[in-house]
């Protein structure tokens, strides 16, 4: 039977735009490091893919470029739930219109990749999916914004660290890697099973007959 195994692993979904921002510097550069695992297990040589969905300005008003001008959403208004369903929605745009990512990086050993000298705005990232013996890897797609608004020290970050949300699918049931196990043989049980009903039933049979006899004489 198929299963799915999903992780959620510490992300960064998405900051929430603050429309009336004010002290974004729309000149200064961000960069963006990520992080390819699942548990324990970080996934080297695969490929990142980041796409410029729309540009920051200083007041946090967004323009979209050309390839999403379709979107034209308010992403301050947006609940996590809403988010996700953009996410997606971008990803299969970028899919059907085979639109181009602005850069595309490799991960290290350790899973890690970075993407740098990105200007102000809302950026998407995709993954490669990664098969691994039974199991098949997904990295699910996340739009991040730069700067990031630090609630807590009252502060934009331009420098960002992401840990990607990553999906689990067991798929040992469609892999014939020819080390398949044969069913077992069930007919060789069943006939054992009859054999002992059988010889039961015989013995009971002469059981009753061997009473019978008794109480004759």
């Amino acid at each position: 039977m198929k299963k799915i195994i999903k992780i959620f692993i510490v992300i960064l979904l998405f900051s929430i735009i603050n429309v009336n921002a004010e002290n974004i510097d729309s000149t200064k550069n961000g960069s963006i490091s990520l992080k390819y695992s699942y548990g324990d297990k970080n996934f080297n040589n695969s490929k990142a893919y980041l796409f410029k969905i729309a540009t920051l300005d200083e007041n946090g008003n967004l323009t979209y470029a050309d390839d999403f001008k379709n979107l034209n959403i308010d992403l301050g208004n947006l609940t996590t739930s809403e988010l996700n369903a953009l996410s997606e929605t971008i990803d299969n745009q970028i899919t059907q219109q085979k639109i181009s990512p602005i850069d595309e990086q490799i991960t290290t050993n350790d899973g890690s990749a970075q993407f740098n000298t990105l200007q102000t705005g809302i950026y998407f990232l995709r993954l490669d999916t990664v098969t691994d013996k039974d199991y098949q890897y997904k990295a699910l797609p996340t739009l991040i914004s730069i700067p990031l608004y630090d609630e807590v020290n009252n502060q934009y970050k331009y420098d960002l660290s992401v840990m990607v949300k990553t999906e689990a699918k067991y798929i040992g049931d469609q892999i014939d890697n020819g080390n398949t196990t044969d069913p077992p043989n069930t007919i060789d049980k069943i006939m054992i099973y009859v054999a002992i009903f059988i010889i039961s039933l015989i013995c009971i049979i002469g059981l009753v007959c061997y009473i019978n006899k008794i109480n004759k004489k």
